[in-house]
C-alpha cells in the first residue's frame, strides 16, 4: 500500500475514534481494498465504463464478504522504516 493511502487511511481511523470519543457512540473503523493485481483501466482512458462495471461487481463481492473486511491500517512509521529514503531529508520516494 502505498504511504498517501496509508496515511489517508490512518487520518480516517483517527476522525472516527475523534468522533467516537467526542459523541460517545461507538464507532468501527473498516475499509475494503482493491487487491493489487486488480487489473486497471487503460492508461489515459477517463472513464470506462466496463472497468467500472467490473469494479462494482468486484466492490459489491467484496462488501459481501466478512474476511474482505479490515480493521486496522499499519503504522506509517513502520512504512517510513521499509521506505527507501530519497537522500533529501524528506522522507520515503514516491
Amino acid at each position: 500500500m502505498s504511504y498517501s493511502k496509508r496515511v489517508t487511511l490512518r487520518h480516517f481511523e483517527f476522525g472516527a475514534a475523534v468522533l467516537a470519543a467526542e459523541t460517545g457512540v461507538p464507532i468501527e473503523f473498516r475499509y475494503i481494498a482493491v487487491p493489487s493485481e486488480f487489473s486497471r483501466p487503460p492508461e489515459g482512458v477517463l472513464f470506462d465504463r466496463p472497468f467500472m462495471a467490473t469494479l462494482g461487481d468486484l466492490g459489491r463481492r467484496m462488501g459481501a464478504a466478512a474476511a474482505s473486511w479490515r480493521t486496522t491500517v499499519a503504522p506509517v512509521e513502520e512504512f517510513d522504516a521499509e521506505a527507501p529514503r530519497t537522500g533529501n531529508g524528506m522522507g520515503p520516494a514516491h
